[in-house]
């Protein structure tokens, strides 16, 4: 299996097709916070779309918001399909999020059920800002990363 990257190439068909194929605690989990498909309307419009393909197929997704006057993101959604996960395209994903973002301020939240995603966002130097209700905010000022 060959991983190609992309940037802001996917559709909103390509997405919902994506999330279908996501863990069901991962999207169990988002739907008590969102509403699924204006969600994933808002990803395909309006953020910053970090994208690994196998062939067709979306295999892993990162998404941010650019903030304050260009000087932050806000990732709000990583995301790898089921039968993909611990074969690095989280890593990989969040590499190239701190290769194009190098200069900026990065957050992000996520449930303090994730530990292996915590792991991987501490592995990357991100520090946890604060905790509440089950979300752990977690902040990274100076991107390194070759």
């Amino acid at each position: 299996m060959s991983n190609r990257f992309s940037f802001n190439l996917s559709r909103l068909e390509d997405i919902k097709k994506h999330f279908e194929l996501v863990s069901k605690d991962f999207t169990e989990l988002l739907q008590t916070q969102v509403q699924i498909d204006e969600y994933l309307e808002k990803l395909s419009n309006k953020s910053s779309r970090i994208e690994i393909w196998d062939a067709k197929d979306l295999v892993g997704l990162l998404c941010f918001y650019i903030l304050n006057d260009d000087s932050e993101i806000y990732i709000t959604h990583v995301s790898v399909v089921q039968n993909r996960e611990k074969q690095g395209i989280g890593q990989l994903l969040l590499e190239e999020c701190l290769k194009r973002n190098r200069n900026r301020i990065i957050k992000l939240e996520v449930s303090d059920k994730n530990i292996r995603a915590i792991s991987l966002y501490t592995y990357f130097g991100f520090e946890r800002a604060y905790e509440s209700s089950g979300i752990v905010s977690m902040l990274l000022k100076n991107p390194s990363v070759e």
